[in-house]
């Protein structure tokens, strides 16, 4: 089983997030605009889906 972990850098204009295996090697990366007028669980869901969409990949 791998272990892989999830990074989330959230800004003013931009969210960006990357996956890291068990040795802390980036292995994606991505970045999204940041919108402000989300409340926080609608950006929380909306982040949600992204990381679940890219991590099947790995």
């Amino acid at each position: 089983m791998n272990n892989f972990t999830i990074g989330i850098d959230v800004g003013g204009t931009k969210t960006a997030y990357g996956l890291f295996d068990s040795n802390k090697k980036l292995i994606f990366k991505n970045k999204v605009p940041t919108d402000p007028n989300l409340d926080g669980q609608t950006f929380f869901d909306e982040m949600t889906s992204l990381n679940i969409s890219f991590i099947w990949h790995y």
